[in-house]
């Protein structure tokens, strides 16, 4: 079985950030920093997963979220893992905050690797 994007993905022992902003903000940072991208373009990342949770959370409940996005700078399926401490309100349907988040980035032209990460990671 391929796992797909867990084969390099990064893990984080604890994030803190004091909202969901900026958690994003430092979850696309840490999901791209094996790439050579530029601040312009890690921000970019950072826009798209918050467009997506315009759509509608990711906060899935019990304290996990699962920010996602497809961004062409990603050259292939990008994931992070990271402990959120303190833990950080994030609009899940539980009304609970998030304490694990795992983020995934991948290029747009394979719009079911998102899917196949998830299905993967349980």
């Amino acid at each position: 079985m391929r796992y797909f994007g867990l084969e390099n993905a990064v893990f984080a022992t604890r994030i803190s950030s004091p909202n969901k902003e900026a958690l994003i903000r430092e979850l696309a940072d840490l999901t791209l920093s094996r790439e050579n991208l530029s601040r312009d373009q890690v921000e970019a990342a950072a826009r798209s997963l918050m467009g997506r949770e315009e759509v509608g959370t990711t906060g899935i409940g019990l304290g996990i979220a699962v920010p996602h996005t497809r961004f062409t700078c990603s050259p292939s399926v990008r994931v992070s893992w990271a402990v959120v401490d303190p833990p950080v309100h994030f609009g899940a349907l539980d009304g609970l905050p998030v304490k694990l988040a795992c983020c995934i980035i991948s290029p747009p032209n394979q719009p079911g690797d998102i899917l196949r990460t998830l299905e993967s990671t349980h």
